[in-house]
């Protein structure tokens, strides 16, 4: 069995987890409906933050994995002399490794842009491409010398052009060199997208930019989450999960909650769980479908008095196990003296509750696959409506 939650933008169900409440008009919605807003770029590998919005890679000489995208570490070898060593890249995450020669020419280049021009020089359709650059640059030019000459003017091409169709003239007639049937031909030997892939999997990537963002409520724009900008930092400024504001709901078969009940297939167990820092009453109304019965449709989860640690190891395994539903502890004494000690009074037709947590009975009256129960939440600071799918 599990249970989902309906968000305002789609009807299929999403995890608790994936979903926010707005703190200032009590709207429900997550990452696909909520309105982002760029916080900072970031390279993960040097935490450089970048400005320009069009960047896509580090601006230094930070490289990853083509494998599994960790950072990579450059090492010279030392044991040559310092004209001939080679610089070793690794990856301490799959151990990926690749070595080179050419250190003086990386160092003079720059690492990123020693790769992408040999990751230019070895893919075969961006040598295809260039070629057919140059095929039509070199047509658009003859083509234009020849309209002017055809109106009288006379001009001669520039060094450059001359130079580039004196080279081609002498191993290709002129004709040849404006056939657009057979601009550029292709290489005596086709390669295959494995053999493309195979080539271009063997060079380091430049380290791709990371991103943080802020979300906005898409129906007031308030701030939901606010990300703190430095780029080592993972805290929130501010934030508004759905799971530190609403119970949490599992759903069991009935008979592992009430053994000794007479229960069928048909017996659900709705197990509800306040969060440690929800108010210290929250209200829950449920609305159950027309194909599902409730019996306890208003009830409520009150949390007493915080945690302390006790004196004795007896004492705070009783106050932690307060807040554990009754099916999840063993039998041990402790458990023992807990349930006898610290379970408030049965509501009718509860099958259980405790310190922050409640079982209600569901009775599913057909053979759907899943069934759909409105729950209203309300303490002192919020009140939410949620639509829960519960799922045999």
């Amino acid at each position: 069995m599990h249970v989902g939650w309906i968000c305002s933008c789609s009807q299929e169900p999403k995890s608790i987890y994936f979903l926010n409440v707005c703190r200032a008009c009590q709207h429900i919605s997550c990452h696909q409906c909520q309105k982002p807003e760029l916080a900072v770029k970031f390279c993960p590998g040097c935490y450089s933050t970048v400005d320009s919005g069009s960047l896509t890679q580090c601006i230094k000489n930070c490289l990853e994995c083509p494998k599994c995208q960790n950072q990579l570490v450059a090492t010279t070898d030392g044991r040559r002399l310092s004209d001939k060593k080679e610089l070793i890249l690794s990856c301490h995450g799959c151990g990926w490794t690749y070595q080179t020669d050419e250190l003086k020419n990386a160092r003079s280049q720059g690492l990123a842009l020693y790769f992408d021009s040999l990751r230019q020089k070895s893919d075969p359709q961006l040598a295809r491409f260039r070629d057919l650059r140059a095929f039509y640059n070199t047509k658009r030019k003859l083509e234009e010398f020849e309209a002017r000459t055809n109106k009288g003017v006379l001009e001669t091409l520039d060094e450059a052009t001359s130079r580039e169709l004196a080279a081609k003239l002498q191993t290709a007639k002129l004709f040849e060199l404006i056939d657009e049937e057979h601009a550029v031909p292709l290489p005596k030997r086709k390669f295959t997208p494995n053999d493309s892939e195979r080539n271009l999997s063997l060079l380091p990537l430049p380290r791709r930019l990371k991103a943080k963002y802020n979300y906005k409520c898409p129906k007031c724009d308030a701030y939901i989450t606010k990300v703190f900008p430095d780029p080592k930092s993972s805290r929130f400024v501010q934030q508004s999960f759905a799971t530190d504001l609403v119970p949490d709901v599992k759903a069991v078969p009935l008979a592992t909650v009430h053994s000794s009940a007479d229960c069928t297939s048909k017996d659900v167990a709705l197990v509800f769980r306040v969060p440690e820092q929800a108010a210290k009453v929250t209200k829950v109304l449920l609305t159950p479908p027309i194909n599902a019965y409730l019996p306890v449709c208003d009830f409520d989860l009150k949390l007493e008095n915080g945690f302390v640690r006790a004196q004795t190891p007896e004492d705070d395994i009783k106050q932690f196990s307060a807040r554990i539903p009754s099916y999840l502890l063993s039998q041990s004494r402790f458990s023992k003296n807990c349930l006898q000690t610290s379970r408030n009074t049965l509501q009718a037709d509860v099958v259980d509750e405790g310190d922050g947590w409640a079982i209600i009975p569901l009775h599913l009256e057909d053979d759907s696959e899943s069934y759909q129960v409105q729950m209203d939440v309300s303490t002192n600071d919020i009140q939410v409506t949620l639509q829960m799918v519960v799922s045999t």
